[in-house]
């Protein structure tokens, strides 16, 4: 009889697109895969498109919500807890698996309770506030990157590093890529699939500062709603430039650009690295989260990446940067970001809750 694997994830990308690399192996080991995410992330469709069953539960983040929705959150957090192990009990749950997201919480205790192994991934530099309330009784606790969060793990934690697409790993080393390059930077922007706001709106004025011979080569991924705003913008301002809603191929992208100008996120810094490109970040800080600072700082410090904190983004500091780089500068960022790549990462994680599985 196969063993059955619980994934525990929603919210984000970072969140979900993890847990789908390593539902596939295990799928192609022999496993079969369930899910549990909540009734309005976008993580249903993306795992109902794999063809891995998914079970929703009414269960979400709680912080800056007010005392009301605290007290209310902790009758929702019993009968989640309730709920998921009613689950675990009928797929006959052998381990359960979680990126994140506050779903985790109510699963992975209701996998405790029951003595299922359940299996962390953070896949962030610093740890994640959901990943910190139920690594206590974790049988591991994956990490994307050598940071913070792996570091409080202590003995659970395991750098793994963040599992990215195939194509992503079949990339070109840095030094084939930049070999025979000339002329203007080419510049690759992005801010996740649904493009980045401040992006949107203050690069192309960024870039007038710099002189046209000095100006890059621009592919911009904006976003669907973005693309005729940030096209007149600019055109306006007399800048070249190729705006996209959204990249299709990002593996011929990362091959193209020489520096990529992008938010901080898990799985785009993964890529970073997967694919030996450098960056300039800027990570993106709320009320509730600024984990993406952690991966920008954590990048910076091993010489791979820039960290450029969004304040500092419409002062002009950007156009310096830009115009002090050069392509053997950019090569030893490349260089140094693709060591800090983790290829075997969704195999690696899969043998791991294989391990525990078997252990119990």
């Amino acid at each position: 009889m196969s063993k059955h694997l619980v994934i525990a994830a929603a919210g984000t990308g970072g969140h979900v697109m993890p847990g789908v690399a390593v539902a596939k192996i295990l799928i192609s080991r022999g496993w079969t895969v369930s899910w549990i995410g909540t009734e309005q992330g976008m993580e249903r469709r993306i795992v109902e498109h794999q063809k891995i069953p998914f079970t929703a539960l009414d269960f979400q983040g709680l912080r800056g919500k007010g005392l009301k929705t605290m007290l209310f959150g902790g009758f929702k957090l019993l009968k989640c807890i309730a709920q998921s192990r009613t689950i675990l009990t009928k797929k006959h749950a052998d381990a359960v698996f979680s990126t994140g997201g506050y779903i985790a919480v109510p699963v992975c205790l209701a996998a405790g309770l029951k003595g299922i192994p359940y299996v962390l991934m953070n896949s962030d530099a610093d740890p994640l506030l959901s990943i910190k309330m139920v690594q206590g009784n974790a049988a591991g606790v994956m990490c994307g990157f050598d940071g913070k969060a792996a570091k409080l793990a202590g003995d659970k934690g395991v750098v793994t590093g963040n599992p990215v697409r195939k194509e992503i790993l079949a990339i070109p080393a840095p030094e084939e890529r930049y070999q025979g390059r000339e002329g203007r930077l080419k510049l690759l922007i992005f801010g996740g699939s649904l493009g980045a706001q401040v992006f949107n709106q203050n690069v192309p004025s960024l870039i007038t500062a710099l002189s046209p011979e000095k100006r890059p080569e621009i592919i911009h991924q904006c976003g669907m709603k973005a693309v005729e705003e940030v096209k007149a913008s600019y055109a306006a301002l007399g800048i070249e430039a190729q705006v996209v809603p959204f990249i299709e191929d990002m593996a011929a992208a990362y091959v193209w650009a020489d520096v990529v100008l992008a938010r901080a996120g898990a799985i785009s810094v993964s890529e970073l690295t997967a694919a030996g490109v450098p960056s300039i970040l800027v990570p993106l800080v709320t009320k509730t989260t600024s984990h993406q600072v952690g991966n920008a700082k954590y990048m910076q410090e091993a010489g791979a990446a820039i960290y450029l904190p969004q304040s500092e983004l419409t002062t002009g500091k950007l156009t310096a940067l830009l115009e002090g780089l050069n392509r053997e500068e950019l090569l030893e960022m490349a260089k140094k970001a693709k060591a800090l790549g983790k290829p075997d990462a969704a195999a690696t994680v899969a043998d791991f809750i294989e391990y525990v599985s078997n252990k119990e």
